[in-house]
């Protein structure tokens, strides 16, 4: 298998610079960089409108912050206390962080800032949020509803917003206390960040830093004529060599699956259509989970460049430990003892009268997903299951993952993600919950882990909710890019999928 594995904290790269690089090099200052990106913040640079609203990490201050281990650090905040029932977080936040419109950062701006999001209620892990309360101008109190140990993912992740000067423009001119400014958005085309000397952290090195917004072809164009100093890529090119630069492979979460629907088709949900017959099957969806063959989905759809997955969190610390393989014989067995057969010789299975025919839906606009819907569906034929195929769009998806399968990522950096995928509270609410699947045990095991923290809690109550596979996992989708030999990006939580992730960890990126 093609592939090639750079440890997050050995970001190291050996660079050969072409006659383009060198020119290239010679229009910009030495504490300047040019990044070639394929995804642009789709809603802005406001932190409080969900994770595609880009800037934490960098133009916001969070109250902490991850590290390469996934371990909690401190940002924003100087300590924090949380009861014993997770029902109370307290923290204290640094005195010497201001806004680049000058103000200071008080308690008051956390306060406001976590008030916004979570009445725009697009961050699903403030759910059970009950208020905020000011206790000084350095100390805020979080009151929750409920148990909620991942609150600790959760601010770490949420930018915090400068109270006088949000609501003007700040989705397009943000104002925050994090280590660079943005100045400039040509939406489509360029977005530049200039370093906050104001900032109360480390000094970045670079001075200014230019993000142009490519197509991927374009991207890859730009790293092979030395045109940018770190470019984003996908499987498809991390197999060739690019002269002057060395390819990084990062793999933390971008996990994929299928979700399928576990209730009967009848019902409905939020005034659409509800259920299917087929997937509610266990033995169907139970022989998917064991007849896919998810190394040729790497091989085929990835190029060779992820691995296989069966967890929403394969990668993270409360990730499953099984191992995904193969076994078709299992399959076969497992649905002749669930009573499919194909007792009519088309190829299709059949129960009751019930062909092995439900539908894929997958938001139009994502190249992998196409990729994958077309190679499950040869896949799943061999098996005498049929599918259809239906691009949507994301409108369309809120209606159709309610009446079959879709294909669908887990990408958060946070356990809450486990309760939004498999709580029975969840389900037919926006995306979560999207296989409609309850169970009292699961629930109850989630709640566990809600209070304790523990990541051996989160790992069995993911592990019992598979057990009736309401989703089939299948793939981790790497994080792909081309950065040239000078720049060393240092120890960092590796980037998601999310718009402009890569630029979290920019204050520690240098020249060597």
């Amino acid at each position: 298998m093609k592939k090639l594995w750079i440890a997050v904290s050995a970001f190291f790269i050996i660079l050969c610079p072409s006659l383009e690089g060198n020119a290239f090099a010679k229009e910009r200052q030495a504490d300047e960089l040019v990044l070639a990106l394929t995804k642009e913040p789709r809603l802005g640079f406001d932190p409080t409108v969900g994770l595609d609203g880009a800037g934490n990490g960098f133009i916001y201050s969070t109250l902490l912050s991850l590290n390469e281990k996934m371990e909690i650090t401190y940002d924003l905040a100087e300590e924090y206390q949380v009861s014993e029932d997770k029902l109370k977080w307290e923290f204290k936040i640094r005195d010497d962080a201001r806004f680049t419109d000058g103000h200071k950062v008080t308690a008051h701006d956390v306060a406001n800032s976590f008030q916004l999001a979570k009445s725009r209620g697009e961050i699903k892990s403030l759910e059970g949020l009950k208020r905020v309360q000011v206790i000084d101008d350095y100390t805020v109190q979080f009151l929750f509803e409920r148990p909620l140990s991942s609150f600790v993912y959760s601010v770490a992740s949420i930018g915090i917003l400068s109270s006088e000067s949000y609501g003007k423009g700040n989705e397009r001119e943000p104002v925050g206390s994090g280590p660079y400014q943005l100045v400039k958005w040509n939406k489509g085309e360029e977005a530049v960040f200039v370093r906050n000397d104001g900032y109360y952290g480390h000094q970045p090195f670079f001075r200014r830093i230019k993000v142009l917004f490519v197509s991927e072809d374009e991207a890859y164009a730009m790293a092979k004529e030395g045109r940018a100093d770190l470019v984003q890529s996908t499987g498809v090119y991390a197999g060739d060599k690019v002269a002057g630069m060395e390819t990084l492979v990062l793999d933390r979460a971008g996990n994929r699956g299928l979700s399928l629907v576990t209730i009967p088709a009848g019902a409905s949900l939020n005034g659409a259509v509800a259920g299917n017959d087929v997937t509610a099957d266990p033995a169907i969806r139970q022989a998917i989970q064991a007849g896919v063959d998810r190394e040729k989905i790497v091989e085929k759809v990835l190029n060779g460049y992820g691995q296989a997955s069966l967890s929403a969190a394969s990668g993270l610390p409360w990730s499953q430990s099984a191992k995904a393989g193969e076994n078709k014989d299992m399959a076969e067995e497992l649905l002749r003892i669930g009573g499919w057969a194909d007792s009519d010789n088309d190829g299709i299975l059949e129960k009751k009268g019930i062909k092995a025919i439900f539908p894929i839906a997958f938001p139009f606009d994502d190249s992998i997903y196409k990729a994958m819907a077309l190679e499950l569906k040869e896949q799943l034929a061999d098996m005498g299951i049929q599918i259809t195929i239906q691009e949507s769009t994301w409108p369309e998806m809120k209606r159709s993952i309610q009446a079959g399968a879709s294909l669908m990522k887990s990408e958060s950096y946070n356990p809450f993600d486990i309760y939004y995928l498999y709580h029975s509270t969840n389900r037919g609410i926006g995306f979560g919950n999207p296989s409609l699947y309850g169970s009292e045990m699961v629930d109850a095991a989630i709640e566990k882990a809600l209070l304790s923290g523990d990541y051996a809690d989160w790992k069995k109550a993911e592990e019992l909710a598979l057990e009736d596979v309401p989703i089939v996992w299948l793939v981790t989708v790497p994080q792909v890019y081309f950065v040239k030999k000078e720049l060393h990006i240092g120890n960092t939580i590796a980037p998601s999928s999310y718009p402009l992730s890569v630029l979290n960890g920019a204050q520690n990126w240098r020249l060597e």
